[in-house]
């Protein structure tokens, strides 16, 4: 449930946040949306203590609870001679004195006020004036932030997420394990039918080569063997031709003897 301390703290916040960059603005349609905003917030946040915290801070400290409400009007008086000036000089003057007068007020509900409120109610009496805080704020058209609010809608979404991304690793690792099983086997069994191919294709070489080897030898020597007939053959015609010269010489010298 939402705290009401850290409701309030939060409005009194913002509230002091707006009037400093109020009282920097020039003339003009800026200084006039910034001050339409700093009047709802401030005039919301005054309705809800002066319904809701106020009477209960009147049962136990009525002087309190009166001087509360004194410093209220006057913020209400303040927030009137803003729209005044808006457009005139000594704008920046009556910013300064109407988040004077807030300081003190914040300062006495949070150092005070609230904290003997907390002790007084109780716990679930305190809770519980959170929610009614919250539900004036929403009835008025003001979002609540979830850190706010109390509510554990961040807290249920962060470990849902963390759930979330935690599957998904897991799965990511899964699946990226499986693939680089898949890959690994994949590349060696490449890696085997290359090598059987690279093997195939040398032992094929080598035989060509074995062949071819053979064939050039074979060749040779048929070479050889038609070269060395050859040139008997042309030793064997020589030597007749040689012969029959030698015989038809012999003959024509006996004829000349003769006569």
């Amino acid at each position: 449930m939402p705290d009401p301390m850290t409701l309030l703290k939060q409005d009194h916040r913002e509230v002091k946040k707006m009037l400093q960059q109020l009282g920097e603005t020039e003339q003009g349609e800026e200084r006039m949306a910034l001050l339409q905003e700093v009047d709802m917030n401030l005039r919301l946040h005054m309705e809800i203590e002066e319904q809701l915290l106020y009477p209960e801070l009147a049962q136990e400290d009525g002087e309190a609870a009166e001087e509360a409400e004194i410093e209220h009007q006057l913020g209400r008086e303040g927030l009137a001679k803003l729209h005044e000036l808006a457009d005139r000089p000594g704008f920046g003057a009556a910013v300064e004195m109407l988040l004077g007068g807030l300081q003190h007020h914040i300062e006495e509900e949070e150092s005070e006020i609230l904290p003997e409120m907390k002790s007084e109610l109780g716990r679930d009496a305190w809770m519980a004036l959170g929610d009614q805080i919250v539900a004036m704020k929403e009835q008025a058209g003001v979002e609540v932030p979830a850190s706010s609010n109390g509510r554990s809608r961040t807290g249920s979404s962060s470990r849902s997420g963390r759930g979330t991304a935690s599957s998904r690793s897991s799965s990511g690792s899964k699946s990226s394990g499986s693939s680089k099983s898949s890959g690994s086997s994949k590349s060696s069994s490449a890696s085997k039918s290359s090598g059987t191919k690279s093997s195939g294709t040398k032992s094929s070489g080598s035989r060509s080569s074995g062949s071819k080897t053979s064939g050039s030898t074979s060749s040779s020597r048929t070479s050889a063997s038609k070269r060395s007939s050859s040139g008997s053959r042309s030793g064997s015609s020589g030597s007749s031709g040689n012969g029959r010269s030698s015989g038809s010489s012999t003959r024509k010298k006996a004829a000349s003897s003769s006569r």
